[in-house]
């Protein structure tokens, strides 16, 4: 399991209590059949997952986007930067919108369903937040995608600048934040977030914890838990939306899958897209025969293990893509 020592500044923020905690850490192996039982295609899907760098998790990236299952796939910490193609992510029948720090932490990144009409997304130049404006069959949802340190230092700064920029948008439509906000909603360190969650007249669905992590002592590992991930929504219910959100384990990451659906339909269109690729015999023993001429040892030239893996990936793909590109296929709308 991907767990981590934690840090000087990490055990800081760490209280007795979370010690004594006897629960162990969860397993979830299953993970991706769990996730395909969530999605209805009756509901507006969102998927969150703080993936703690996209570039080491790509197998699992691909097999959720491959899927289609969700409206919504958001990804917090990608940790993109300017090196990384604008095409990343392309192909698999969503729209694609970044907003990327460095390598080293931060960074957004959010797919929306080609069958979704984005009416406006803007990414801020202040603090990490997308904020897109989503028109369904029904009404127009503004949706806030975001994410905050943990470093409690900037929290002020960071809850001023999303107070100001939610103080902007129509108060008569309906508003979705979702993100890791990092701040522990199951114990005081929660604070600075629950004021403003009341100050706001906000309410979270999120009531599990979302982050379980193994903290490494001396005679012994115990393991804490917290609720990190929100969505907040102003009454939804008072629009005739009913909300519905879970929790689900993530095997790749410390933090778990927040998954929410809307009963509102998206934008109804005559048919559905389906992506995939023909590897029919004939193709896959192309594929074989081509990546046998490709000299792997060329990754070695890199010194960090993940970009050696992002070459071997690069070049593994750039061959199936040649051979047996990805291609749409139309079939029945499932609302039919």
């Amino acid at each position: 399991m991907p767990f981590h020592n934690l840090n000087d500044d990490e055990m800081s923020s760490v209280s007795n209590s979370d010690l004594d905690i006897s629960f162990s850490i969860p397993v979830h192996e299953n993970y991706f059949m769990n996730l395909a039982k969530f999605s209805d295609s009756k509901n507006l899907n969102i998927l969150h997952l703080n993936v703690n760098s996209i570039e080491h998790k790509l197998i699992n990236f691909d097999e959720i986007l491959t899927a289609n299952l969700f409206d919504f796939v958001a990804f917090s910490e990608s940790k993109l930067d300017c090196s990384t193609s604008n095409k990343f992510g392309a192909g698999y029948g969503y729209q694609v919108l970044r907003r990327d720090r460095n390598s080293h932490g931060g960074g957004l990144l959010l797919f929306v369903s080609k069958d979704l009409k984005i009416n406006y997304n803007h990414n801020s130049p202040d603090f990490e937040l997308i904020h897109l404006q989503i028109l369904t069959a029904e009404t127009l949802i503004n949706i806030i995608y975001t994410y905050i340190t943990p470093y409690k230092t900037e929290n002020e700064a960071f809850f001023t600048n999303l107070e100001d920029y939610l103080f902007l948008l129509d108060p008569d439509l309906q508003l979705l934040v979702i993100g890791d906000l990092n701040e522990d909603l199951l114990s005081l360190r929660g604070a600075d977030l629950v004021k403003f969650i009341n100050e706001n007249e906000l309410l979270n669905c999120i009531d599990k914890p979302t982050r379980f992590n193994k903290i490494s002592m001396v005679n012994n590992d115990k393991a804490s838990n917290s609720l990190l991930d929100v969505c907040l929504h102003k009454s939804l219910d008072n629009h005739g939306i009913s909300i519905y959100s879970d929790v689900h384990g993530c095997p790749f990451s410390d933090h778990q899958f927040v998954y929410i659906a809307l009963n509102v339909d998206g934008q109804q269109h005559e048919n559905e897209a389906i992506y995939g690729r023909n590897l029919c015999p004939k193709n896959v023993e192309s594929i074989t025969s081509e990546l046998k001429q490709v000299n792997f040892n060329e990754a070695f030239k890199y010194y960090e293990t993940y970009r050696q893996w992002g070459w071997v990936k690069n070049k593994i793909l750039s061959v199936i893509d040649k051979i047996a590109p990805i291609k749409c296929l139309k079939v029945k709308n499932r609302n039919k």
